[in-house]
């Protein structure tokens, strides 16, 4: 808990920009690069795996091999208990229910659950993180499983890492060049500076709420069409211009006139198509269609091409769709897999603001309403 002294020296944010994020995110449309921790995304994504990255995403420096065993060993044992009151509301659930709801619902429920342990100390609150990283991909994986008609089941599979045994644990098999791309997708995702659903988290954890009720305001805001499920949206719309019968300019046109957006398509910071993420995910796209089919990609490739030739760039939602498609799941199941790796991410940030002599983010606004105006009694009141 704070102190006197450091509460006196708390002050109250007027605004929710932020000079230095706690990952050093960087990016640049110039550079068409990510950083992370100060790393490039492309070497990340070239070199490391999940584990590692979220071992720097949490501590700040790669671990050597030492620590990267022990923090893999942890991650492993945690995601082997499903605490108790979390199995039952996974039990109240008929599997109908969107999978980012479903995980929300337990990480507070969670917060009750680990109510004696929520330590303010920074141990606690990476213990508290890698209970999140652990957990989420298990009750995601248990959701898909009732869904699909099995029971909930733990499933102990300790020398699967993390992607793997999501793979294993939700589809029922065991598949290296599938557990590859969910790698892959994972480190990809880590953290995108402040983006909605990360500010969520940041602006809950400033109100010294617990930690799994910050990261469940930061699954809720991530559920937004807007936002992470934009890669559901162009699941979907890629799924409707199946039918040969549509045309792909009057379809997004017809979109745009009703001030919905391309799911897919442009990005308020890459406006000139230079998303590294892009470069790296198109290619494992086609590689998806390729061993594990799919009905989505070859759709994929005749409307991005038409989208370009209106200079409209791709981004990466729409191959995230075709990606989930081969992999085998369906379109709800798109945003809760793409915020499996930004639990990490959002996990650092939740720690830093948690901290002693942080502010609590409270935005101004400016009312443009009609000013000064007398209360009318009921009786004086036309109509």
């Amino acid at each position: 808990m704070e102190t006197k002294r450091e509460r006196k020296k708390v002050r109250i944010r007027d605004g929710l920009a932020r000079q230095n994020p706690i990952l050093d995110t960087e990016i640049s449309s110039n550079k068409g690069d990510i950083n992370i921790r100060g790393y490039s995304i492309n070497e990340l994504l070239e070199y490391s795996n999940f584990e590692e990255a979220a071992y720097l995403v949490l501590n700040s420096e790669l671990p050597n091999q030492s620590e990267l065993e022990k923090f893999n060993d942890i991650l492993v044992s945690k995601r082997e208990i499903i605490p108790k009151k979390v199995q039952e509301v996974m039990g109240s659930f008929d599997g109908s229910e969107h999978p980012l709801n479903v995980i929300a619902a337990c990480f507070s429920t969670i917060s009750s659950e680990y109510a004696e342990k929520l330590k303010d100390s920074h141990e606690g609150k990476i213990d508290h993180a890698m209970n999140a990283i652990s957990l989420y991909p298990v009750i995601l994986a248990q959701h898909i499983r009732k869904r699909n008609g099995a029971k909930i089941e733990i499933i102990k599979k300790p020398e699967l890492d993390h992607a793997n045994n999501f793979i294993y644990e939700s589809l029922g098999t065991v598949d290296k060049k599938k557990g590859a791309i969910l790698n892959t997708i994972l480190v990809g995702g880590l953290d995108m500076v402040l983006s909605p659903s990360t500010t969520a988290g940041r602006v809950t954890a400033s109100t010294r709420s617990d930690f799994f009720s910050c990261m469940a305001s930061s699954i809720l805001a991530w559920k937004g069409y807007r936002h992470g499920a934009a890669c559901e949206f162009a699941f979907r719309d890629l799924t409707t211009l199946m039918d040969d019968k549509i045309d792909t300019f009057e379809f997004y046109d017809m979109k745009n006139k009703s001030n919905i957006p391309s799911f897919g398509f442009g990005h308020p910071i890459y406006k000139k198509g230079d998303d590294p993420r892009v470069k790296k995910i198109s290619p494992m796209a086609e590689f998806c269609y390729q061993n594990f089919g799919g009905t989505l990609y070859k759709k994929l490739q005749d409307v991005v091409l038409d989208m370009k030739k209106r200079n409209i760039h791709p981004n990466p939602n729409i191959y995230l769709a075709s990606i989930i498609d081969s992999l085998g799941f369906p379109a709800q199941d798109a945003p809760s897999i793409s915020f499996m790796g930004r639990v990490a991410g959002v996990s650092a940030h939740i720690i830093e603001e948690s901290g002693p002599m942080r502010a609590m983010w409270v935005p101004k606004a400016h009312y443009n309403g009609i000013p000064n105006r007398e209360y009318i009694p009921m009786e004086k009141r036309l109509g």
